[in-house]
């Protein structure tokens, strides 16, 4: 038994409960209302969650490997519940989703957390499996006293509700810790705003730039068409704002991309285009700039004395306009003083690393994701689910798209023209468009999916 099960039970012996502050609401509810592979959710979660909750979760049916996906619409309740009912998904082959409409906040997010499958044949490897749809709502908060403002309270009392606290605290660093073949629960810096949130505010992931930071994947999102000049720079800006160290003060995505973009000004950015691109771009005072290859590269900032830009495919841009797909980007940096005397570096010589971006990335950086969502007709796709199925020949791409998720996949072929089923590899993450559905055979860890 691992550190984390023994805290675990630890905390389900706490005798006291923590309650985030939330009006009051009914008690929640466990419900099965589909199966797989045709329904997006096949259990569904309302209402505040309170002791006891966590037990419902073993009686729900994973159906085997197709495993079972949780929609969870709850204003919280229970704190250490909500940890208690992480656990419990987490060990089981549960999905969990927050769809368009509906909000998950406080302990409910907790559990949102656990959504994971095991995938793979012969030892297992943990996937996580827990989407936000474009339109829901997840927030997250500290742990608090939770002492009603007015009252008079012992000071047994007082130490009663500061160690629940405290417990909660502890089992929250607990989940950030946790790890199973490399598969985490969430990012650093979803932490580090957790905590900083008192238990009477609410640190949402609302918009494209909160999505990014935390790690939070994102389901239903419009994809940019067509992708113009400003949304090149907007990803190429994300991408460098995830490079800031995320430990500091910096709580606002906007903050570290107005970090991230540095001290030099678009002319003498320009000046290093020049010098580094091969072949030569025309001379401008554009810090973003098209090489003959179809190569877009965008200059950042200047760390002392080493510049760093980001380069993207023309092609990679327009797969995204079209099907949705993520986004392939290098991340490039060199000496500032190579470029003294006669002659120019090549493009990515000292050194080029690569990176993935969801498409939303393309949209500035504090863009509400409510704003860009899919209609929900769009979003669901009407597909038939087929799991452990895999579609025969049909291909529509030569290569598939990788690391998108299933519902990504769904999307992508809403949007491909003749596409009308697909079939994704679920540990790879990889989604092949077919243009029917017809020759099918048995293959263990594959999904595919018939437009009805």
């Amino acid at each position: 038994m691992g550190p984390a099960m023994r805290h675990f039970l630890f905390l389900l012996f706490v005798s006291s409960t923590l309650w985030a502050a939330v009006p009051p609401v009914e008690a929640g509810t466990l419900t099965e209302v589909g199966e797989p592979p045709d329904d997006r959710c096949t259990y569904r979660f309302d209402g505040q969650i309170e002791t006891g909750d966590a037990a419902k979760i073993d009686t729900m049916n994973t159906w085997g490997s197709a495993g079972a996906d949780l929609c969870l619409n709850s204003p919280g309740g229970s704190f250490l519940e909500g940890i208690a009912m992480f656990y419990k998904i987490w060990e089981r082959q549960i999905r969990t989703h927050v769809l368009d409409g509906d909000s998950c906040e406080s302990a409910c997010a907790l559990a949102w957390l656990g959504g994971s499958t095991d995938e793979g044949n012969g030892v297992p490897v943990k996937v996580e499996g827990r989407t936000l749809e474009a339109g829901g709502v997840i927030g997250f908060h500290a742990p608090s006293l939770n002492l009603p403002e007015g009252g008079q309270y012992s000071s047994q009392a007082v130490e009663n509700a500061f160690k629940i606290a405290l417990k909660g605290t502890e089992g929250l660093l607990d989940m950030s810790l946790l790890k199973e073949n490399g598969a985490g629960y969430f990012d650093p810096f979803l932490f580090k705003m957790i905590l900083a949130t008192p238990g009477s505010s609410m640190y949402r992931i609302s918009t494209v730039g909160s999505a990014l930071l935390t790690g939070v994947d994102v389901s239903g999102v419009q994809p940019v068409a067509p992708v113009r000049r400003q949304n090149i720079i907007n990803i190429c800006d994300t991408l460098m704002a995830l490079q800031v160290d995320r430990n500091g003060a910096f709580t606002k995505p906007s903050q570290y991309r107005d970090y991230a973009r540095g001290t030099l000004s678009d002319a003498e950015r320009a000046k290093m285009v020049l010098q580094i691109s091969s072949p030569r771009v025309p001379e401008s005072d554009d810090r973003l700039q098209r090489l003959e290859d179809g190569t877009w590269v965008y200059f950042h900032s200047l760390y002392g004395r080493r510049e760093n830009y980001c380069s993207v495919e023309e092609e990679a841009l327009l797969r995204a306009s079209k099907r949705g797909s993520h986004i392939s980007l290098g991340l490039h940096s060199f000496d500032v003083n190579a470029l003294d005397g006669p002659g120019w570096i090549e493009a990515g010589k000292e050194g080029a690393y690569g990176h993935q971006l969801p498409h939303y990335a393309l949209y500035e950086i504090d863009t509400p994701l409510a704003d860009i969502r899919l209609g929900r007709e769009d979003a669901e796709g009407g597909f038939r689910r087929l799991p452990d199925t895999d579609i025969t020949g049909q291909d529509l791409t030569q290569t598939g798209i990788k690391d998108v998720s299933v519902e990504g996949c769904e999307t992508i072929c809403l949007q491909t023209q003749g596409c009308t089923a697909y079939s994704y590899l679920q540990q790879r993450r990889w989604c092949w468009p077919k243009s029917g559905g017809g020759n099918t055979k048995s293959t263990n860890g594959v999904l595919s999916g018939v437009l009805r």
